[in-house]
């Protein structure tokens, strides 16, 4: 099935914007006669980046990076029967190409895969949906594509392609038999969103929350907020962003009147106070070890929800997708039956039992949100069984660092952790917060795995509850996937 005609590709990059900015068509179509012969009916079945997955009949688009330059598999492209190569205008390899595939040369091989992304997302019939926020993108996306998955066929980002990279491979790799497109957006810096938005050109965006996550990046949570309301940059008037009302700063600036697009809000919150049925917020919220049960409200109607993993974040995320999905047109009823299957992805909140000893592996990454998220989510488990931390720090929070560290460790004895062991360089800070709120919690500081392993595995026991997180560059999924080795011994 043929998805990209050259005429379209050349016409997408024959400019330096966008093609689509607010909905209308900027760039300019060339003349036919200026088209090279042939080039007028030439159709592709698909477009890659990386030659490994490239296909017979696809466009190869040779994208430079730092420690990597697509130039050097232009010859393998050719070899698999690529239709057309897309290159730099200009380099050097381009004199060692022998005849073959159609060359389309342009000044800049990333702008061109996202102006192809951007033009090749208004021939889908397909509703996009864009998520970003400084915690719970992926969980929100996932709740999400669940919810729009009871109306339809629904294409969503994969991994973490959530870049200037990604997101364009999210929306490239979507077809005409998908419904629904829900892509995710990532940022270490203003401008990047915006740009993003740009691209995909959301009909409905949702922000989760504006936390502190790249603080040291953005300098502040004001940038913090500027940088994730970017994504209504690409949104037209029909558009609808989704805010999350729990979230003080985000509904300043709703309530100030700044949001350039319509509105629709979440909220934990029953005293929300609307009459639009675009709004929606829980009621008789009832949290169990396993899982969670509530009414999710509008103005017009009332549905019951129940989610098969514990944790109020959950029901956060849950309210989000349903109003996403009602805004998009699904039967709200039939989306919240669709919830009792949503499952975490990755080492988030993974629950793991062996030995009657429960792990829950949250090693993906970490932030003082999601950091309190989780202590809170096992304590809720635990009940009255022993709860063990097993931290480590949390990055690029700049001057806010300290004082995030001593929350998490204040944190995890409020709420009835025993013990906890701590690796890396801010574990005295974290000591510092926990000996805040009591001296008697056992608390072991360790400067690599294997010492933090031997202790661990000398004290755990039947009925334990393990809380194992930190930020990704402390690796703390070894220690799980140790103890968890440990275990089925």
């Amino acid at each position: 099935m043929s998805r990209f005609r050259a005429r379209d590709i050349i016409e997408w990059t024959s400019t330096n914007k966008m093609p689509f900015i607010k909905g209308k068509q900027t760039s300019v179509l060339p003349k036919a006669e200026l088209l090279p012969a042939g080039l007028e009916k030439l159709e592709f079945s698909g477009l890659s980046t990386d030659s490994r997955s490239l296909k017979a009949g696809e466009v190869f688009l040779a994208l430079v990076g730092d420690n990597f330059d697509g130039h050097s598999f232009l010859h393998k492209a050719a070899e698999i029967g690529a239709g057309m190569l897309i290159v730099q205008a200009g380099h050097p390899t381009l004199n060692r190409l022998a005849k073959g595939p159609v060359v389309l040369e342009v000044p800049d091989t990333l702008l061109a895969l996202q102006q192809i992304a951007c033009g090749y997302r208004h021939q889908l019939r397909a509703k996009v949906i864009a998520v970003t926020g400084s915690v719970g993108k992926t969980s929100t996306r996932e709740m999400i594509s669940c919810c729009l998955s009871a109306g339809g066929k629904v294409h969503q980002t994969a991994a973490n392609l959530n870049n200037e990279i990604g997101l364009p491979q999210t929306l490239l790799a979507a077809n005409q038999e998908h419904d629904f497109v829900v892509v995710e957006m990532g940022m270490r810096g203003l401008g990047q969103i915006e740009l993003l938005s740009m691209i995909a050109c959301p009909d409905i965006s949702v922000i989760t929350n504006i936390g502190w996550s790249h603080l040291e990046l953005l300098g502040s949570r004001e940038n913090i907020l500027k940088a994730k309301t970017e994504i209504t940059a690409g949104m037209t008037e029909d558009s609808i962003l989704i805010i999350n009302r729990d979230d003080e700063m985000l509904t300043n600036w709703q309530l100030s009147g700044n949001s350039p697009v319509k509105t629709a809000c979440y909220s934990l919150s029953s005293d929300i106070v609307d009459t639009e049925s675009t709004n929606i917020r829980a009621e008789n919220i009832v949290s169990g070890s396993e899982g969670s049960s509530f009414e999710a409200v509008t103005s017009v109607s009332r549905h019951k929800v129940n989610i098969g993993l514990p944790g109020s974040h959950h029901i956060s995320n849950a309210l989000a997708g349903l109003l996403a999905a009602q805004l998009a047109g699904v039967d709200m009823s039939a989306a919240a039956e669709k919830i009792i299957d949503y499952k975490n992805t990755g080492k988030r909140q993974n629950i793991i039992r062996l030995n009657n000893i429960c792990i829950m592996d949250d090693t993906y990454n970490a932030a003082p949100e999601s950091m309190i998220t989780a202590i809170r989510t096992i304590a809720a488990m635990a009940g009255e069984h022993r709860i063990i931390g097993v931290l480590a720090g949390m990055l690029e929070l700049g001057s806010y660092s300290a004082a995030a560290h001593q929350l998490v460790g204040r944190e995890a004895v409020e709420v009835g952790f025993s013990e906890l062991c701590l690796y890396g360089e801010f574990s005295a800070e974290i000591e510092k917060g926990a000996r805040q709120s009591s001296s008697d919690i056992i608390i072991n500081n360790y400067d690599n795995h294997e010492k933090l392993l031997s202790y661990l595995k000398s004290i755990i026991k039947p009925g334990d509850y393990i809380l194992v997180k930190g930020s990704r560059a402390f690796a703390m999924d070894k220690i799980t996937a140790e103890l968890e080795a440990y275990l089925e011994e």
